[in-house]
């Protein structure tokens, strides 16, 4: 098997496992608290199953990975602002909407549609690293005792926080990724990235498996 192959297989099991944690939400009775997370979950499963077909019938599915930045983008920060202390959701707000306004130029543009629009991905896992580490100053901060191996919004965060970094790895190895001819480093590339999200769903799943265990 070649590694292009190989980084096609594990690509769409990377696609498809963001059911997973969508369906533990189910079980755990649907809890209010992750009410954004749910919807931001199916949002980006029915997207990435999208790509996964548009790519077997031979049709450029650039514009779907610019709408899927654009709403991971928007519920990551949505997640992010009823997380983090409300003191500082205007500076999160502000930084969304500029996010948000880059996002549009370079999709309109800076790169257009029917490219892959790196600079914005690069940016938008940028900025979901930076609320990771936010929530673990906050969690540092506002709480005195918690036990680690049972805090759901610590699984939810650190799975955010390694598919964030893998992805943005990604971006930077390549940063012309999926819009040309993928070379052997592409695709390296891009495992890392797909294995990062396998990652996060697996970790997002056991921390909403915890409530259901509770």
């Amino acid at each position: 098997m070649t590694i292009k192959e190989t980084a096609i297989q594990i690509g769409i099991c990377s696609d498809l496992s963001d059911l997973a944690p969508c369906l533990m939400y189910y079980l755990t009775g649907c809890p209010r608290k992750y009410r954004v997370l749910f919807i931001f979950l199916c949002s980006i499963s029915a997207l990435k199953i999208l790509t996964i077909l548009t790519a077997l019938l031979g049709i450029n599915n650039m514009p779907i990975y610019h709408v899927l930045s654009f709403t991971e983008l928007v519920f990551m920060f949505l997640f992010y602002m009823d997380l983090l202390d409300k003191k500082h959701s205007n500076i999160m707000r502000a930084t969304l909407w500029a996010l948000i306004v880059f996002n549009l130029v370079d999709t309109l543009v800076i790169g257009g549609i029917y490219s892959f629009n790196s600079i914005s991905w690069s940016l938008n896992t940028s900025a979901l690293i930076v609320l990771g580490m936010a929530y673990f100053y906050h969690l540092y901060e506002e709480t005195s005792e918690i036990i680690i191996e049972r805090h759901t919004d610590f699984y939810i965060n650190s799975a955010f926080l390694i598919y964030a970094s893998g992805s943005l790895f990604t971006y930077l190895l390549a940063w012309k990724i999926l819009s040309q001819p993928a070379q052997s480093f592409f695709h390296s590339g891009w495992i890392v990235h797909s294995l990062s999200n396998l990652t996060k769903s697996m970790m997002i799943t056991y921390g909403l498996w915890l409530l259901y265990r509770d």
